[in-house]
């Protein structure tokens, strides 16, 4: 059982991006998209079991949240720039929370360094903290992490790998991405 004794009702479906060759699966409840997974679908259910432990699954079976993300994704690898606006049902530390507001207000074709995010938040010597933030992002895309960078220019790492952030941001590159 949920909080309260209830049942927790999760709904997923998949995106496949002929940009990046894979599935992207995306996950809602009642209250918004609450997991973003490139990867396997295996390893997708397993996190939200383990997220979500007594939830009850359905594939597919229509949800408002993951139509609205459903049409962003496609509009979003066509190079279309795009701004999630579909409610978020996800929970974290006040630290790591801070963190994926601040990311959330990086516009599409822009980029900033971790530094960045912390001097934002208030935390300037929790750079490193950041990145760690970034890499519990249940969220990407969503919350896209892949615009952060170090303050070197080198991408870091990235959920799924350091190649679907290089290929995102290539993909923003070409319409308008400013450093």
């Amino acid at each position: 059982m949920g909080r309260g004794g209830r049942d927790i009702f999760v709904t997923y479906t998949a995106f496949h991006s002929t940009v990046l060759s894979l599935d992207i699966f995306i996950a809602a409840t009642h209250k918004g998209i609450c997991r973003v997974y490139m990867g396997r679908e295996a390893d997708f259910i397993e996190q939200l079991k383990k997220a979500y432990p007594s939830c009850i699954l359905d594939r597919d079976a229509g949800h408002k949240y993951l139509s609205l993300v459903m049409e962003d994704l496609d509009a979003y690898f066509k190079g279309i720039p795009v701004e999630f606006q579909v409610p978020l049902h996800i929970g974290g530390t006040s630290f790591q929370m801070a963190v994926w507001k601040a990311i959330q207000d990086i516009p599409y074709g822009s980029i900033k360094t971790y530094r960045d995010i912390a001097r934002t938040i208030g935390n300037e010597r929790a750079t490193r903290a950041v990145g760690q933030a970034c890499g519990k992002n249940p969220v990407p895309l969503i919350i896209p992490c892949h615009r952060v960078v170090a303050s070197s220019g080198r991408l870091g790492g990235y959920t799924g790998g350091v190649w679907i952030k290089k290929v995102l941001l290539d993909l923003e590159k070409g319409h308008g991405l400013k450093d």
